[in-house]
């Protein structure tokens, strides 16, 4: 993931069930379309120099709570973050 951003395919399970190989799967939602998981990874390994977008990960939908409160913070007290 450091070397080159990627790290598979993200899915939230909307309804319990089975999975198999040929089965059918489609995006029903992009709540975030800029921020594409190599984008946040890309953030994550340089959190110094995305400051700029602390106010939106506090915000975001769909993001970890502890990730947003995270941002917050840094958005209070920048040396912390």
């Amino acid at each position: 993931m450091t070397q080159t951003g990627r790290t598979g395919w993200y899915v939230r399970v909307l309804k319990p069930g089975t999975f198999q190989a040929g089965d059918e799967i489609g995006l029903l939602l992009r709540p975030n379309p800029t921020w594409t998981v190599t984008r946040f990874n890309g953030f994550i390994l340089n959190r110094k120099h995305s400051r700029d977008v602390f106010p939106e990960l506090a915000k975001m939908a769909g993001l970890a709570d502890h990730w947003k409160q995270w941002a917050a913070d840094a958005i209070i007290n920048p040396r912390g973050g």
